[in-house]
């Protein structure tokens, strides 16, 4: 994925899923149709002269230290981080910070959701080798189901996958 400068909108998704590589097209739409979900206002005005800064590997003692330079210099440095999951990942506390401005809400829901994501996808095509069975996710579903049940937690357990539609050839010429 990248970015544009303005809000952070998403201007190239390279990866569609499945059914992208099943008809070997990108959706045209897909970009506009993400940042109509997601569309943040920025609250700032973007000054110049600024400084772009791509981060691949983001975290956030290496943001603090654009920070610091940017105000040693004087200049505003935008960063642009590609995973944000990179630094999200590592304090928690970020996604709190960001629930007020989610377009999703959050249901509540008496019981404990289990949600198994059984990645298969492109991976039934290009790296078959590294899927894993479906005992494994049966097994890891009912070894949750019994901690849930020992502790009393009503729950539901739900499976979401991806499998190809139809039989088709992957070639280097592929999307």
């Amino acid at each position: 994925m990248f970015f544009d400068f303005r809000h952070g909108l998403l201007k190239s998704i390279g990866y569609q899923g499945l059914s992208a590589l099943e008809s070997n097209s990108a959706s045209a739409e897909l970009e506009s149709r993400y940042n109509r979900t997601f569309e943040i206002p920025s609250d700032i005005e973007l000054p110049e002269p600024r400084i772009v800064r791509d981060m691949q590997d983001a975290n956030l003692d290496l943001i603090k230290q654009l920070h610091i330079v940017a105000k040693r210099i004087g200049k505003f440095v935008l960063i642009r981080i590609l995973y944000p999951y990179t630094v999200t990942d590592r304090d928690q506390e970020l996604y709190r910070r960001v629930t007020a401005v989610s377009p999703f809400q959050r249901a509540g829901c008496e019981a404990f959701r289990l949600a198994l994501h059984v990645r298969r996808g492109e991976l039934i095509a290009v790296d078959s080798h590294r899927i894993l069975p479906n005992s494994y996710f049966v097994s890891c579903a009912l070894q949750f189901a019994e901690a849930l049940n020992k502790l009393a937690i009503p729950f539901v357990c739900e499976l979401y996958t991806e499998v190809p539609s139809k039989t088709f050839v992957v070639t280097p010429e592929h999307h």
